[in-house]
C-alpha cells in the first residue's frame, strides 16, 4: 500500500531524471569544447611552432644530399630513403605527442578524437582536416619532395590549406 506522497507518478523522480539529462548534456558540451580546444592547440602548434620547424629543417638539410632527382622519375626509391622517412615521421610523432601531453591529453585520446571527428569536413579545426593534412604531409611522396627542395636550399614545411568556396570542402 502506498503511503501519502508516494504515488506512482512521483514528481521527484522526474526532476532527478531531468537533472541527470541536463548534467549529461552539459558534460557532453564541456567535452566538445575540450576536444575543440585540443584540436586548435595541435593545429596552432603544427603551423606556428618554430622549434618543430627548426628540428625538421635541420633533419632535411642534414640528409638532403642523399636524394636525387632521377628516383622520382623512375619510381625506384632506396631503402635508405625509406629509413630516413621513418626517422622524419618519428621526429614528428614524438613532437606531436609532446604537444598533446602539454595540453593535458594523451596521444591515444587525441587519435580517437581525430578518428571520431570525420563528419566536420568543412571546418578548419576538425579531426577530418587534421587527418587529411597530416596524411598528405607525412606521405613518402611529400617527404621526398621536401628533401629534394632541401637539396636545392629550400625548406617548405606544412601543407597550405585550400578551400572550395562552393562546397566549403578543404582541398588537399
Amino acid at each position: 500500500m502506498e503511503s501519502k506522497g508516494e504515488g506512482k507518478y512521483d514528481d521527484d523522480d522526474d526532476d532527478a531524471k531531468s537533472g541527470s539529462t541536463r548534467d549529461a548534456k552539459s558534460e557532453a558540451k564541456d567535452q566538445d569544447e575540450q576536444d575543440d580546444a585540443l584540436l586548435r592547440h595541435v593545429f596552432d602548434w603544427y603551423y606556428e611552432d618554430e622549434d618543430l620547424e627548426a628540428e625538421l629543417q635541420k633533419f632535411a638539410f642534414d640528409h638532403a644530399n642523399e636524394f636525387d632527382d632521377e628516383c622520382s622519375s623512375t619510381g625506384e626509391y632506396s631503402l635508405e630513403h625509406t629509413e630516413l622517412h621513418r626517422e622524419f615521421r618519428s621526429i614528428f610523432e614524438r613532437r606531436l605527442e609532446e604537444c598533446v601531453e602539454r595540453h593535458g591529453s594523451s596521444v591515444q585520446q587525441f587519435y580517437r578524437l581525430v578518428a571520431s571527428d570525420q563528419a566536420r569536413s568543412t571546418e578548419l579545426y576538425s579531426g577530418h582536416t587534421f587527418a587529411a593534412v597530416i596524411n598528405s604531409t607525412m606521405s613518402f611522396e611529400s617527404f621526398y619532395e621536401l628533401m629534394r627542395d632541401a637539396k636545392r636550399g629550400d625548406f617548405y614545411w606544412g601543407v597550405p590549406l585550400l578551400q572550395d568556396m562552393d562546397t566549403l570542402e578543404f582541398l588537399f
